[in-house]
């Protein structure tokens, strides 16, 4: 029989000893070789009836190695239950202690020690009498109106424009790189296409809806563009290589040499169907009620994710718990190979906080009775999160058998998968609880409510 110590280091510390007495592990190993052995064969035996000496020799090692991690694993786990440890993390291998070494005819006691921390008991402060903000966007009907008119933009035709060039032309343009006010020697000249839509420069959107083509105009692209990436727009519009490494132009000389126009979709039957599908919407006013539809739902689900995380927040906020950092880094220093201190030190507060989130969970989890995500329920979320990645049906077959294999293989993405499940069952279960208030927005103030929420 396995001996058992418990010892408290420091606050929340402890350390597990172990003792394997030698005649424990003596009958133990003689029970496992005649295990082995029954399903044995070997040349020169028959099934099962080879010597335990011959078995011993030729597989005694392994099988010792492998009944000692058990024995050890088995008497370190039955004492955390029995004293009902929320332990954080897993246990690591005492740095002070000698680790025995194990040899499969050794005569004597084998003895381990195994530190862990705890997460102190407290009682959980639930948002019994706050109120949360609730956003609810007032201006469906703009978007959806906004929305169709991009839809028939989008879906429309192009045609050739002389003039006053507005947020749907297109124009064709040459480059030609600036010294001052006349045209560097062997600089830059290049023809691009520039949509005025990517266009973030107020001052020259003005410009160009009254210019016409053969005019030209003073063009800073890394500065006047909405896309900040300068490989992206290097390559894009000044025709540059990838890797070019020289100075990189800071104003240019761009002659409008074309342009095009979109004409807009006319909103008749096949542009409905080519939306929404056939026969699903008839007319203009079916259209905008079904895209109110479709915004009411994304900005509900949305406004719901703000709440979540609101609710998540005030729970952290108001359980603070003070952790053992450093044993905690100790942990991950154990855990995690090549990683330095440096970047534990700088994680630690994220650490200690979803630490804390964890055992917030697990007593509300189990107060509340929610039902842990199923393997097919997080098969499906992984699914769903590699469809929205590449535009691609979730149950389409291929992306089923990536989910499979992401579950076989890719244990921390079905950690974090089972974890995010878990958090939304508990939430869904408590909301109905929750005091809201009520704030009309508009869909501006809500995507500013989202970034700050998030970020």
């Amino acid at each position: 029989m396995s001996k058992v110590e418990k010892t408290n280091l420091e606050d929340n510390v402890y350390r597990i000893s172990i003792t394997l007495e030698k005649d424990d592990v003596q009958k133990e190993f003689t029970k496992k070789l005649k295990e082995y052995r029954k399903n044995a064969q070997w040349k020169g035996f028959r099934k099962g009836a080879a010597p335990l000496t011959f078995v011993k020799k030729m597989v005694g090692n392994q099988i010792y190695l492998e009944m000692i991690e058990k024995m050890t694993s088995k008497a370190l786990f039955d004492k955390i239950d029995e004293d009902k440890f929320n332990y954080i993390g897993s246990p690591i291998a005492a740095d002070d202690f000698e680790p025995p070494e194990i040899k499969m005819d050794q005569n004597e006691d084998i003895q381990f020690a195994f530190d862990l921390a705890v997460v102190p008991d407290f009682d959980i402060q639930e948002p019994i009498d706050h109120t949360f903000d609730y956003y609810k966007v007032n201006n469906l009907q703009e978007i959806a109106q906004k929305e169709l008119e991009q839809a028939q933009l989008s879906m429309g035709t192009d045609e050739a424009a002389d003039a006053e060039f507005d947020e749907s032309a297109t124009l064709t343009i040459k480059l030609t790189e600036l010294d001052g006010d006349t045209p560097k020697e062997g600089g830059i000249s290049h023809e691009a296409t520039l949509r005025v839509a990517e266009i973030d420069n107020d001052k020259l959107i003005k410009t160009l809806a009254k210019a016409k083509v053969g005019d030209s105009f003073d063009w800073a692209p890394f500065e006047d563009l909405s896309v900040k990436d300068e490989k992206y727009i290097a390559s894009t519009f000044l025709g540059l290589a990838d890797d070019f490494e020289g100075e990189l132009p800071q104003k240019l000389n761009a002659e409008i040499i074309s342009a095009t126009k979109k004409v807009p979709a006319e909103a008749n039957q096949d542009f409905f169907d080519s939306l929404f599908g056939p026969g699903v919407v008839d007319s203009e006013e079916k259209a905008l009620e079904k895209l109110v539809e479709f915004f009411e739902g994304k900005f509900t689900n949305e406004a719901n994710q703000i709440l979540m995380m609101n609710w998540k927040n005030y729970l952290l906020d108001n359980n603070q718990v003070k952790l053992p950092s450093e044993f905690i880094k100790k942990m991950i220093m154990a855990t995690n190979d090549g990683i330095e201190e440096e970047a534990i030190d700088k994680d630690l507060p994220l650490i200690e906080k979803d630490l804390i989130w964890s055992t917030i969970r697990t007593n509300l989890v189990d107060k509340y009775e929610v039902a842990a995500p199923t393997e097919h329920e997080i098969k499906h979320a992984i699914a769903h999160s590699i469809g929205r990645q590449y535009g691609i049906d979730p149950h389409h077959e291929i992306i089923m058998n990536v989910a499979e294999e992401t579950m076989q293989k890719d244990k921390s993405k079905v950690e974090s998968t089972f974890n995010g499940l878990l958090d939304t069952g508990l939430f869904e279960t408590v909301r109905p609880s929750l005091k809201t208030n009520d704030l009309s927005v508009s869909d501006t103030e809500f995507n500013e409510k989202i970034k700050e929420t998030f970020e």
